[in-house]
């Protein structure tokens, strides 16, 4: 009996996807000098946007009254 969760197994099997599938197309279409300059815009994406915080924080806030009709 598979006991791990299902969050954890949807989450594996993306990564697999993305593993198996996606990153082999995409080394296909782009050189080395290309895929170098997207992982590092993606890496200042991900830092600018974890500098933000959490988008979860901001829910309260957000949510604190109801919206106007």
């Amino acid at each position: 009996m598979d006991l791990q969760p299902l969050g954890d197994r949807l989450i594996v099997e993306v990564l697999d996807e993305e593993e198996h599938e996606l990153f082999p197309k995409v080394e296909k279409l782009f050189d080395a000098e290309s895929l170098e300059a997207i992982g590092e815009e993606m890496e200042r994406t991900h830092e600018r946007l974890m500098a933000r915080g959490s988008p979860r924080d901001a829910v309260p806030s957000q949510t604190e009254h109801a919206a106007t009709l």
